[in-house]
């Protein structure tokens, strides 16, 4: 397994170029890029021979580029018609935008389940739109990885397993974010059944206590890291952990060297 961070860590401000320097200085394999419809550095619009560029950064920086986190302002299961079919144009130009710079993933947040989209509205239309990406996934050799965040869809591994077969593509399956199951379930056992649909990994602890629940960075919260570490092992996962974490409130170089040891010390339980 590679250790990542992603580009979020930073100020948007901070160029890539700089961003991707401090990652690799301070341990990074890899970095999960930060992509838009067009307020980034990549985005929908950059041209190729940008692109191109930014491919050439990460050879010479020796980081990977290895994924897309998009900031696009459509869902696979918006309640408009019109706004699904603009999110799937937009996540086909993902695809291919990603494969021009070299990354193996694009991160898929499929919106909300809501009082007027309901559960079968979202399932229905994730699966149409995945079903209709999967042909540009496979051209470009660029998974689709559909992420367990809190929109109350997919509350079950079994089901978001089931949907990923039903699609039936290697380049189609889960974005898994650790520390977003901790309320609803066990991250290991979400691992064990997903398997190998399992394309990238998102690392965050969580603390669950009386007075409330919130986010916080690894090894300070509930997550239990041995259990999750061996289940990855048990799977064959060999892909990147990307720290979806944000920088102290002061001396954010520190933060970052604190989550690159705590990624190192996850890497031990698994040699």
């Amino acid at each position: 397994m590679k250790k990542s961070i992603c580009q979020g860590f930073f100020p948007r401000e901070m160029p890539l170029a700089e961003a991707a320097r401090r990652a690799r200085d301070a341990g990074f394999d890899g970095m999960q890029v930060r992509f838009s419809e067009k307020d980034t550095e990549v985005c929908l619009t950059t041209p190729d021979d940008e692109l191109e560029k930014t491919r050439g950064l990460s050879h010479e920086l020796g980081i990977a580029f290895h994924s897309f986190i998009p900031g696009v302002p459509h869902r696979l299961g918006a309640e408009k018609a019109e706004d699904r079919k603009e999110a799937r144009r937009m996540y086909a130009r993902a695809v291919e935008v990603a494969a021009k710079i070299g990354a193996d993933n694009v991160l898929v947040h499929p919106g909300p389940v809501t009082s007027t989209v309901t559960y079968l509205d979202m399932y229905n239309w994730v699966m149409e739109g995945l079903s209709e990406l999967r042909e540009v996934a496979e051209e470009n050799k660029v998974a689709l990885a559909l992420e367990n965040v809190w929109n109350k869809f997919l509350m079950s591994p079994l089901e978001a397993r089931d949907l990923i077969d039903k699609i039936d593509s290697p380049y189609v399956g889960i974005y898994f974010d650790v520390g977003n199951i901790l309320l609803f379930g066990y991250p290991e056992q979400w691992i064990r059944i997903l398997g190998k649909r399992i394309k990238e990994v998102h690392l965050k602890d969580f603390k669950i206590t009386r007075r409330g629940n919130y986010f916080t960075y690894l090894l300070h919260g509930d997550v239990d890291w041995h259990t999750v570490m061996a289940a990855l092992k048990e799977t064959g996962y060999d892909g990147f952990l990307s720290a979806e974490l944000g920088p102290y409130a002061q001396f954010p170089d520190k933060a970052l060297r604190d989550i690159s040891t705590s990624i190192d010390a996850l890497l031990e339980l698994v040699k």
